[in-house]
């Protein structure tokens, strides 16, 4: 998957377009939704894969190919480019009733008479990937819009933000510069330097958005840093979602935003700003504003830099402070610090006093002997923390006493330690804790060096605890020893687990039919000596499980009896008999 198609997929998972029903915990789970989407009723029309259909023809045109998909709910054209209208379609302003609710160009050339024929539709998503409109369709229903690597005139975007009243989600990326310089307000902002003119009456597009209803902004790598963006966010009514990602933030930008933040942005409740560039002055005022935001509940600074005391200590003071964040992603932050001040060690101070804070990503991040010893006493302690992932992180030696801490924790539900290096020691921490925690659902620690000791202190863990449902343990030096010893604790002792997730084991059948029954409930109902009237009850239950069904056959097959032999069975003789008599 290129970089673009990637990008556009999580933008497109960010809509729950294309699967409504779909979504990944993380971006590696995301498939190509644009191309190859999950909704079965989604048609996909490649004019460089252009097949001849027997009973209809081939499509030769955007119009056509639209026109016999009308009742298709989605439909993704591909690269087609003006040469497919003739010259008698071009003027053609043809009024067709699509069906189409979710609509996507991608590498296309759109000519006016397509634009004017969706512009009849009640299409809700539009999303242009690459592709290139004289116009921008006039869709009064419209209720997301995505532009990437496509140049959008912001005057018709405008329109949209007057004109369509349920428009939730605007999504720019690297759609020409918002602003762009517009001659009849002689309204002009310099893209690289750090002074700004601003303009007493704010520029159509921004007064537009200001105006709308739309609860979802998303600018990356093409807004410029203007002070009427900042107005926005202040004053906007309905915002709950803003991304700035990849955006510079000079010192001024970052004040204005930060101004925004503390005087205003009532609504907001996830703010994106992950690969920005700022320096310690700009993360200073952000960090500020934040700390005594009362509403923001998710925060991404992931990939940001922390340089010196002033940052690191506003970093500090905003986790302190703020009582409203549940979930932080400060991934990326200190992937090359393994000094004794990095940047973990304010977290993690912060962290223990901070008791709001529900989820928290750490991942791809260095960890200094001293902010292990903290991130113990933050898992020991915690009283609100629900999960963390620490996936990819480099750890001294010595880390699996780190996690001794969650013998004691009694909220932390979810724990990712992918890509760690733990090794078995880390594995017999994990195997010893497993033994007295009782609130750990799901535990990733694929990928780590664990051999035939690890494997045997988890297998020791499994057979205590009866509250985890999912481990994930591909990647490592298990050998089927090992997975048997898993396999026979799941089977014999372990009640609660659904996924252990061995792929390239031979007992991966075994461990998924475990699983089964014990995800269709063999811990509530696996004692077989209740009353006989409960039974019909259970196997109600039980009805949409196989694996439990035939379990519950195995160990008590007094539960379904066998059909009575007729009399005319009881009587018939026996073939060999009635020979010996002739």
């Amino acid at each position: 998957m290129s970089e673009e198609e990637y990008e556009l997929d999580r933008i497109l998972l960010d809509l729950g377009c294309f699967a409504p029903h779909f979504r990944p915990q993380s971006l590696h789970e995301i498939c190509r939704l644009a191309l190859q989407p999950r909704d079965p009723s989604a048609t996909i029309v490649d004019k460089h894969n252009e097949q001849e259909d027997e009973t209809d023809g081939p499509f030769g045109t955007m119009e056509d190919a639209m026109v016999k998909h009308t009742d298709s709910e989605t439909l993704i054209l591909q690269n087609f480019q003006d040469s497919d209208v003739s010259e008698s379609e071009t003027e053609n302003d043809t009024k067709v009733d699509l069906g189409v609710k979710q609509l996507c160009f991608s590498h296309c050339s759109v000519h006016k008479s397509v634009v004017k024929m969706i512009e009849h539709s009640d299409t809700e998503v539009l999303i242009i990937w690459n592709s290139r409109l004289q116009a921008l369709p006039k869709i009064r229903t419209l209720k997301s819009l995505v532009v990437i690597d496509s140049f959008i005139h912001p005057n018709d975007i405008a329109w949209l933000l007057q004109n369509s009243k349920s428009l939730e989600r605007l999504i720019l990326i690297r759609a020409g510069d918002i602003p762009s310089i517009e001659k009849n307000k002689g309204y002009c902002i310099s893209e690289c330097s750090s002074r700004f003119y601003k303009s007493p009456v704010l520029s159509p597009f921004f007064q537009a958005l200001l105006d709308s209803s739309i609860t979802t902004l998303i600018f990356e790598r093409n807004v410029l840093p203007t002070p009427d963006l900042a107005h926005v966010i202040e004053k906007h009514a309905h915002l709950e979602n803003v991304s700035l990602r990849n955006v510079n933030f000079t010192d001024y930008f970052a004040y204005a935003i930060a101004q925004a933040l503390k005087n205003g942005a009532k609504s907001l409740e996830e703010l994106d700003m992950k690969q920005v560039y700022w320096s310690p002055i700009g993360a200073f005022h952000i960090c500020n504003s934040i700390r005594m935001h009362k509403n923001i509940r998710r925060l991404d600074l992931s990939e940001t830099m922390w340089n010196g005391r002033q940052s690191k200590g506003a970093l500090y003071e905003m986790i302190l402070g703020n009582t409203s964040l549940r979930h932080i992603d400060l991934s990326r932050i200190a992937s090359t610090d393994w000094s004794p001040n990095s940047t973990m060690c304010p977290i993690f101070e912060a962290l223990q006093s901070n008791h709001t804070i529900t989820s928290i990503c750490l991942t791809r991040n260095r960890f200094c002997p001293h902010a292990t010893y903290m991130l113990d006493c933050v898992l020991s302690m915690h009283p609100s923390l629900h999960r963390i992932d620490l996936s990819h992180c480099a750890f001294p030696r010595g880390f699996g006493r780190a996690l001794l801490g969650l013998a004691s924790n009694s909220t932390l539900k979810e724990l990712s330690l992918e890509h760690c290096r733990i090794g078995d020691d880390g594995a017999n921490a994990i195997g010893n804790v497993l033994q007295s925690n009782q609130t750990l659902k799901s535990i990733d620690l694929c990928h780590n060096g664990i051999g035939a000791t690890g494997c045997q202190s988890l297998a020791r863990g499994l057979k205590h605890n009866q509250t985890l449902h999912n481990i994930f343990l591909h990647g490592n030096n298990i050998n089927e020893i090992s997975a048997a010893q898993i396999r026979d604790t799941v089977r014999d002792y372990n009640h609660s687990l659904r996924v252990v997730f061995l792929p390239n084991s031979h007992f991966q059948e075994e461990l998924q039919y475990y699983g089964g029954i014990n995800y269709a409930g063999r811990k509530q109902i696996g004692d077989l000596t209740l009353k006989r009237p409960l039974w019909p009850t259970i196997l109600e239950r039980a009805s949409d499980h196989a694996d439990m069904l035939y379990f519950l056959l195995r160990q008590n097959p007094g539960l379904f009896p066998q059909e009575e032999k007729t009399q005319e069975t009881q009587e018939r003789p026996n073939k060999k008999r009635r020979l010996e008599d002739c």
